[in-house]
C-alpha cells in the first residue's frame, strides 16, 4: 500500500510580520532558543555579521512578498512557488511510515544544520555559512525527514529555479546528515534515500504539474554551496523528471500519478 497524506498545512511566515525589524527580533531569539533545545547547551547567539545579514535577508524577502502580493502575482513568481506545499506529509510505503515537512521559515532553514549532528559546510560558522541566509532571502524551502515516531532523521534543500515569473522547483541530490548513524536511521525508516526524492517529485507534480523539465539553472548566483555543483557561489543546475538520471523516478511517478485518487489525501483542510 502507498499513501501520501498531507496532515498539516502551513501559512507563509511572511504573513506574520509588517517589517523586518519585528521579524529579526523574533527570528534571532527563536534561533537561540532552538539551538539550545537541539544541543542541550547554551543556545547560539548570532554575532553582528550574521545578525545584520539575516536582517537584510528578511528585509529583501518582505519587500518581495508585499510587491508580488499587491500585484496579484504571488502564485507565479520566485519563492512563492513553495507556498501551496508548505506543511507536514505522512508517507506510507512498503510497510514503512515516515514524514516530510516542507517549510520556508527562517529558523527552520537556519537550524537544518546548525545545532544538529553531522558535518555541513553551511553550518553557522562553516565555510559556506551564507547559504541558508541566501535561501531565506529567496524564500527557498528545506524539507525535513522524520521517522514514524517523529524523530528528525535528515533534511533536503529545495530551491526555486528557472524563470522568476514562472519558476520551477529544484531538489538537491543528497540528504544530510551523511554520517553512518543517520544513514542507518533513514534506511530503517524509509529504505533508500531516493524514496524521499520520489515522493517530493510526486507532491510537486501531482497538483500543478511542476518538475517536468530536463535541466534548469537558477537565474541567481547562490551565495553558498549546493551538492548540485563542485563549487560554491555559482548558478545551480537542477535535474527534473525528464533528465536521464531521473528515469527511475519518472517510471515510478507515472505509476503514482495513475493511482493518484487512491494515494493522495489532504487532511490539512
Amino acid at each position: 500500500m502507498i499513501k501520501v497524506t498531507k496532515v498539516e498545512s502551513y501559512l507563509s511566515p511572511d504573513m506574520n510580520f509588517n517589517n523586518h525589524f519585528e521579524w529579526i527580533k523574533d527570528a534571532s531569539e527563536e534561533f537561540t532558543m532552538r539551538t539550545k533545545e537541539l544541543t542541550g547547551e547554551e543556545g547560539i547567539v548570532l554575532d553582528d555579521e550574521r545578525y545584520n545579514l539575516l536582517m537584510s535577508a528578511l528585509e529583501h524577502r518582505l519587500k518581495l512578498y508585499h510587491r508580488d502580493w499587491n500585484v496579484g502575482e504571488h502564485n507565479h513568481r520566485e519563492g512563492f512557488v513553495f507556498d501551496d506545499f508548505l506543511g507536514m506529509y505522512q508517507i506510507e510505503c512498503n510497510g514503512k511510515t515516515f514524514y516530510i515537512e516542507i517549510d520556508t521559515d527562517p529558523v527552520h532553514v537556519l537550524t537544518r544544520t546548525t545545532g544538529r549532528a553531522g558535518f555541513s559546510c553551511e553550518a553557522i560558522y562553516g565555510g559556506y555559512w551564507t547559504g541558508p541566509f541566501h535561501d531565506i532571502a529567496l524564500r527557498n524551502a528545506t524539507a525535513y525527514i522524520y521517522s514514524a515516531d517523529k524523530e528528525w532523521i535528515g533534511r533536503l534543500n529545495l530551491r526555486w529555479t528557472g524563470e522568476p515569473k514562472s519558476p520551477e522547483i529544484g531538489l538537491d541530490p543528497n540528504i544530510y546528515p551523511t554520517n553512518y548513524e543517520y544513514r542507518i536511521k533513514r534506511q530503517e525508516n524509509i529504505g533508500a534515500d531516493r524514496m524521499v526524492h520520489l515522493f517530493l517529485y510526486y507532491i510537486f507534480t501531482r497538483e500543478i504539474g511542476l518538475m517536468w523539465y530536463d535541466l534548469l539553472k537558477t537565474p541567481y548566483i547562490y551565495r553558498g554551496h549546493s551538492d548540485t555543483t563542485m563549487h560554491g557561489h555559482v548558478k545551480l543546475p537542477h535535474k527534473g523528471l525528464l533528465h536521464e538520471s531521473n528515469k527511475d523516478i519518472l517510471d515510478n511517478i507515472t505509476i503514482l500519478l495513475s493511482d493518484d485518487p487512491e494515494i493522495y489525501v489532504d487532511k490539512s483542510i
